[in-house]
């Protein structure tokens, strides 16, 4: 399958990203290399990845599997050591992680011993904010993500689309130049996944953060993303930087711009699953388990 025609995907876009292009770089990657010990020699996960994401910028990161998406976000976050190239955010360079980035996972990862209230303050202590401050900075956190009713409820007693909003706002307490998501919706229903997606997008559109987002799902991608960063496998390499129309009322996956766009970023992506199930997954041969002639109908 080719590419969607570039002239389909690019309309309305260019005014939009000239104007997100315009504003300073928040986080800078370049030529990242990240391996890990294989077969008495090294893997490559990473190659020489570079890319920038600019102030308030809301990027999402797809590929296939096996093509270092959350190693990436994981090696932002400082939580992975590269071994080679550079991070940075806002210039400064990233050795490890700090509180100008914070991480949500696509598990939960409260703390099932604190209360709401107490997860979303639980950061604001570690930076010794003293506990009546961080008492009202996280109450106004959970005023934004729609929960501060369930204040001194615990975790146990929440749904999956809460816990994961009140991760979002233990991370977003402490302030972050950059927000990092790994997954973060893929474990929920499909009702709950687009609440949620509504809800992150209400949120960043109120504060200033920027986002980068990992997922799968290329609808998910074309309904959050100003730009679609596209990986491929063996190794993890940069095919693509997709601006993604904005259209006029809204984004509708319908509308024959993101129609193209979608089919643009699984054109990248089914060539290389493609590619993988060829030369690293061959398909097992196939053993007789009963006589050809059973009614199996």
């Amino acid at each position: 399958m080719n590419p969607a025609p570039l002239h389909l995907v690019d309309k309305n876009v260019s005014a939009r990203l000239e104007r997100l292009k315009a504003r300073a770089p928040m986080l800078e990657v370049k030529d990242l290399v990240k391996t890990f010990p294989a077969d008495g020699g090294e893997r490559v996960i990473l190659n020489r990845v570079s890319f920038v994401t600019h102030r308030r910028e809301f990027l999402c990161v797809v590929g296939p599997s096996g093509c270092g998406k959350s190693t990436l976000i994981r090696t932002i976050a400082g939580l992975e050591k590269a071994n080679g190239g550079e991070i940075r955010v806002v210039g400064e360079p990233v050795h490890g992680p700090g509180p100008d980035r914070a991480m949500v996972f696509q598990g939960y990862t409260l703390f099932p011993w604190l209360t709401v209230l107490g997860n979303v303050m639980f950061g604001l202590r570690m930076a010794d904010k003293e506990r009546e401050g961080a008492e009202r900075e996280a109450t106004q956190w959970l005023d934004l993500v729609g929960l501060k009713a369930y204040a001194q409820s615990y975790p146990h007693q929440l749904s999956g689309g809460m816990k994961q909003r009140v991760a979002i706002a233990r991370a977003l307490a402490i302030q972050p130049r950059v927000l990092l998501m790994d997954e973060p919706f893929s474990a929920l229903d499909a009702r709950t996944r687009a609440k949620m997606q509504a809800y992150l997008i209400d949120i960043w559109r109120k504060i200033d953060v920027t986002i980068v987002f990992i997922t799968h799902d290329l609808d998910e991608a074309l309904l959050l993303a100003d730009r679609v960063l596209v990986l491929k496998a063996n190794p993890g390499e940069v095919v693509e930087l997709l601006d993604v129309p904005a259209l006029p009322g809204g984004r509708d996956l319908s509308a024959p711009a993101l129609r193209a766009a979608h089919d643009r970023l699984e054109s990248f992506i089914h060539a290389q699953e493609q590619k993988n199930a060829v030369e690293d997954d061959p398909l097992p041969p196939v053993v007789r388990l009963a006589d050809v002639t059973d009614n199996v109908d």
